[in-house]
């Protein structure tokens, strides 16, 4: 196993631009950064008092809390999970339900020929699952920008929401892989840094090696609508977080 450390070791190791480089298979730990009041959890509480609560616990956790995720990926297949968090301080959770938040997040599993992606949730039965293409989902649109992440140097790209909001994400050419954390993908290299109105995810370090995939993504056709989805993760999600400790 090789572990990618800078652009220079990159290249002396791996000899970019070279066919090689389709056999190999990547592995990626993003650290995620969450804003504070924008969290797919928070949509599922209703009360006034609770989104305080959540908001009150999301600003503790931006301040305390590290995530970690990671994506392997061959250039053909991918997948993309919750790995690690790394807590510098407690944050009082006061019996909340939120507190099990990161044994319930969600999986992508992407076939990255057809811009598939597979989502998962460990509340629900393997085969239950949700499908988007990121080749629909984005319309990248590039922007002047040079950045470094994970010792590469990236470009940038720019998709504007329905909501009128920006989603700008950072890919380097030195990995023509188009794909990326979470559902991102569809970028003419691998994306190392995303940055969303909710979260930004950034690359801290890739390892090439001989790593096998968790998860294959699963047929579209197979999949369930976004709304029928949705509505079991909740149902699930609900009881899975009121149970008694």
């Amino acid at each position: 196993m090789i572990r990618l450390i800078t652009f220079c070791c990159l290249f002396v190791f791996c000899g970019w631009g070279n066919s090689s480089l389709e056999a190999q298979t990547f592995k990626v730990q993003y650290k995620k950064f969450t804003v504070p009041g924008n969290t797919d959890f928070g949509r599922w509480v209703s009360s006034p008092a609770q989104k305080r609560e959540m908001r009150e616990r999301e600003e503790k956790i931006a301040n305390t809390v590290s995530e970690y995720y990671t994506l392997i990926t061959n250039g053909k297949e991918s997948f993309f999970a919750f790995d690690t968090l790394i807590q510098t301080s407690p944050v009082e959770e006061r019996g909340s339900w939120w507190r099990r938040a990161n044994d319930v997040k969600m999986t992508q599993a992407k076939d990255l020929r057809k811009g598939t992606i597979t989502h998962r949730s460990p509340l629900l039965p393997d085969s239950v699952c949700q499908s988007d293409n990121f080749r629909t989902q984005y319309d990248w649109v590039s922007d002047e920008g040079l950045r470094v992440f994970a010792g590469l140097p990236c470009q940038k790209l720019v998709h504007l929401t329905d909501k009128k909001d920006s989603i700008i994400v950072w890919y380097t050419p030195e990995i023509p892989i188009n794909d990326g954390p979470e559902v991102f993908g569809g970028a003419p290299g691998l994306i190392l840094a995303v940055e969303a109105p909710n979260f930004n995810y950034i690359a801290e370090e890739i390892e090439i090696g001989d790593f096998e995939l968790p998860k294959g993504s699963l047929p579209a056709e197979s999949c369930l609508k976004e709304k029928d989805f949705q509505e079991k993760m909740r149902t699930a999600a609900m009881k899975e977080f009121m149970k008694n400790d």
